[in-house]
């Protein structure tokens, strides 16, 4: 996920339950630095509240 992911859907970021993970290996830098963001703030998305049509338009553009 990056930043402006984070950024645009903050009303479904919510406490979550610490977690020893630490170093997810295939992240590149903007996810690995969000994710710690989270992960030292012991927080999360609610990724299920995006809506279908916003999650099926990033798919398409990544997929082109």
């Amino acid at each position: 996920m990056d930043e402006a992911t984070l950024a645009k859907y903050q009303a479904f970021v919510v406490t979550g339950t610490p977690t020893g993970a630490m170093a997810l290996a295939n992240l590149g830098g903007e996810e690995t630095a969000v994710y710690h963001h989270l992960l030292t703030r012991s927080l999360r998305l609610e990724q299920e509240r995006i809506s279908q049509p916003d999650v099926a338009a990033a798919i398409g553009r990544l997929c082109g």
